[in-house]
């Protein structure tokens, strides 16, 4: 019946038989009952696309759903009280990231106009790495729904290592790092400061280049990354813009830093 036949009614070998599907509305099954296997024990189930948190929320308290899959932080306390239901928690796959532009000296885009880009030097990251409180993040945004990755790999991925361990949160030691590589506050005001190609020095401003609308609090992580920054003496300012804007620009090396996620089932796709 070709791929337009299959999409009006698939099939398959699992435990429930199709009934029907409306699009980015909802999926409706019924137990097979000749299934080879352990029948489950719900014999009809319908799967409903609820893209707003908060309505997610509200169809579950109010015992029109059953299970909420995605239930957002902020409403974690809610659930809890609500004597309806209960908040369980298993970690992802996603690892959420800072990349750096290491391959332009000069014209890196998210720097003043002439500065010398100090992300070539593994140092300079390494300083970035350091003044970002993970923990900070994980508690005050995510209300402990994240966890401090080690590495690019998440732990259930073949290749991830147990020894990893991350530099730790240390924002003097970060500033002393710049400060030892040359960006010192020349002018006494507490900013660091950048050479240009002319000889002259800039205060080191950097623009971080955020989505807005593509992961949980997407912006609000990249606000405290700013703060975090600001803190050891760098003029960071966020870029936070929806990602059909966002990941063009990235594609392209629009940025000097840049704050996104990836997410797999397997290594090799990483």
């Amino acid at each position: 019946m070709g791929e337009e036949g299959f999409a009006k009614h698939p099939i398959g070998t699992g435990p429930y038989k199709f009934v029907e599907w409306l699009n980015a509305d909802h999926l409706t099954l019924v137990r097979f009952e000749d299934y080879w296997g352990t029948k489950p024990d719900f014999k009809n189930v319908t799967l409903k696309n609820i893209p707003q948190g908060a309505t997610r929320v509200a169809s579950l308290l109010s015992g029109e759903i059953d299970v909420a899959e995605k239930v957002l932080p902020q409403d974690f306390a809610r659930v809890e009280r609500s004597g309806r239901a209960t908040v369980k928690q298993t970690p992802g796959v996603r690892v959420i990231c800072v990349a750096m532009d290491y391959w332009r000296e000069y014209g890196s885009e998210g720097l003043p106009e002439g500065a010398k880009n100090p992300f070539l030097d593994p140092e300079a990251r390494k300083a970035i790495y350091m003044a970002i409180d993970e923990e900070a993040i994980v508690k005050k945004i995510m209300g402990g729904a994240a966890t401090v990755a080690q590495q690019f790999l998440a732990p259930v991925h073949e290749g991830y290592s147990p020894n990893i361990r991350r530099f730790p949160y240390d924002p003097e030691g970060a500033r002393k790092i710049l400060e030892d590589l040359g960006y010192g506050d020349k002018d006494g005001d507490g900013w660091l400061e950048l050479p240009t190609k002319d000889g002259g020095r800039v205060p080191f401003e950097l623009r971080i280049d955020a989505p807005n609308d593509r992961y949980l609090n997407d912006a609000q992580i990249a606000q405290a990354m700013a703060s975090m920054l600001r803190k050891i003496g760098i003029k960071a300012e966020v870029n936070a813009v929806p990602k059909k804007v966002f990941f063009p620009n990235m594609t392209k090396g629009h940025f000097t830093l840049y704050m996104a996620g990836w997410g797999s089932m397997d290594s090799v796709n990483t």
